[in-house]
Order: C-alpha cells, then structure tokens, then sequence
C-alpha cells in the first residue's frame, strides 16, 4: 500500500492506494485540474469544487455507459460464435 501527502487548494491530503504513487498523484491532479478549472468561472471555491464533482461523476457515468454497451456487445458475438461453431457440429 503506498501512502502519499498531496494538496489540494492549499489542503494537504493523505492518500492512499494499492496502485502505488504514479496513480496516487495523477488521480490527484486530475481532481485539482477539475477544481481549478471551475474556480475560473466560479470563485466561490465550494461551489467550484461541487460542480467539479459533478463534472468527474459525469466522466464515470459515462464510462461506465461505454463499458456496459462494450459487456452487450461482446456477449451478443460470444453468443453468435457459439451457435456458429454448434451449428457446424
């Protein structure tokens, strides 16, 4: 498990993941670049951090609406390959 500091809009933050540094501290500045990016058109930094929040929950729904589209889709051409590869039995 690493265990590394960061900051955040002058927050120092403890993290910690299986993944080890290089992630700990992309995902870190991922969220800082979402925050600062909604304080240039929003100066009140909660509201700034609650629409970065909701921007990053948007990028999750969707990749995981991407994903799951991905599983159907693969499951469909398993299950055809199957009745394929039976039908030339």
């Amino acid at each position: 498990m690493t265990v590394k500091k960061f900051e955040i809009l002058g927050h120092r933050l403890i993290l910690s993941s299986e993944r080890g540094e290089g992630y700990l501290k992309e995902i870190s500045e991922f969220v800082s670049d979402k925050i600062e990016n909604s304080l240039k058109l929003h100066p009140d930094t909660l509201k700034a951090v609650l629409i970065a929040c909701i921007e990053i929950a948007e990028e999750l729904y969707s990749e995981r609406e991407k994903l799951l589209k991905l599983k159907e889709e693969l499951g469909r051409k398993i299950d055809s390959a199957i009745k394929e590869i039976e039908n030339e039995s």
